[in-house]
C-alpha cells in the first residue's frame, strides 16, 4: 500500500503576512491554494495514479483541498474526514506572525519547534506529542486493515501534523530534524509504503512537478 501526504494548498495570498493557523483557524484557501490541488490532479492523473480513498482533515483548508482534487479528478470519491488529520492547536501563538511572537518573548521556544521539532511548554498548545504520534499510529492501522496492499491512498493534512508521521518509521524523524528536513510546504507531497508489515519513507516534501520526473516514483506508483 502507498499513501500520497499531502499538505493543503495556500491560504495567504502573495505578499500577505503569514501567521499560525492553528486547529482553532478554519482559513479557506486562497486562489494559489486551490490551483495547487488542481496541480496535484494534474499530477495524480499524468501518473496514471487510481486512488482508493482520500483522507483529510476537518478544516475547510484540508476539506476543500480534498474535494477540489476529487471533483477535477471526476471520481466518484467523497473525502473521509478524519479528526486525527485536524492540525496541531497553536495555543496563544495562534494567529499570530513569527515576528509577533517573538514579541511576546517566546523568541527561544519558537526557534526550538522551528529548527528542531521541540515541542514549547509555555505557549499553552493543547496536547503533546505523544498524542499526535498515537493518533497517526491509529490513522496508519486503520488505513492497514481497511485497505488492500496494492491500493493507492491520498492523505491531506498540515504542517504541524504531517511530520509525525515520520515516527511510522524507527529513526526517521530523528534524522530529518537533525537534517532540517521535516516540514511540509504547501501543496507538497510524501510517500510513503507500507509492505512487508512495516512502513517506509519512499519521498518526503517534493513538488508534485518533480515527482512526475523520477522514474522511481513512477515505477512505484
Amino acid at each position: 500500500m502507498k499513501i500520497i501526504l499531502s499538505r493543503h494548498g495556500n491560504t495567504f495570498a502573495s505578499g500577505e503576512t503569514t501567521r499560525w493557523l492553528g486547529a482553532g483557524q478554519d482559513f479557506p484557501l486562497v486562489d494559489s491554494g486551490i490551483e495547487q490541488a488542481k496541480n496535484l490532479v494534474r499530477v495524480i492523473q499524468q501518473a496514471g495514479i487510481d486512488l482508493k480513498a482520500i483522507y483529510c482533515g476537518p478544516l475547510r483548508r484540508t476539506n476543500d483541498y480534498a474535494s477540489i482534487i476529487a471533483k477535477e479528478l471526476c471520481s466518484a470519491l467523497q473525502p473521509i474526514i478524519d479528526l486525527r488529520l485536524n492540525e496541531l492547536d497553536y495555543g496563544h501563538w495562534s494567529g499570530l506572525s513569527n515576528l509577533e511572537i517573538q514579541q511576546k518573548n517566546d523568541t527561544s521556544e519558537l526557534a526550538a519547534w522551528e529548527n528542531f521539532s521541540q515541542w514549547p511548554k509555555k505557549a499553552g498548545w493543547s496536547g503533546f506529542p505523544e498524542l499526535i504520534f498515537r493518533e497517526i499510529h491509529e490513522f496508519a492501522g486503520d488505513l492497514i486493515k481497511k485497505h488492500a496492499p496494492t491500493d493507492r491512498i491520498l492523505v491531506i493534512s498540515s504542517n504541524g501534523r504531517l511530520r509525525y508521521f515520520l515516527q511510522l518509521i524507527p529513526g526517521a524523524f530523528k534524522w530529518h530534524v537533525k537534517n532540517k528536513n521535516f516540514k511540509v510546504a504547501t501543496g507538497h507531497l510524501c510517500l510513503f509504503t507500507y509492505e512487508n508489515k512495516r512502513w517506509q519513507v519512499d519521498f518526503w516534501n517534493k513538488k508534485p512537478e518533480l515527482l512526475l520526473n523520477n522514474t522511481d516514483f513512477l515505477q512505484t506508483c
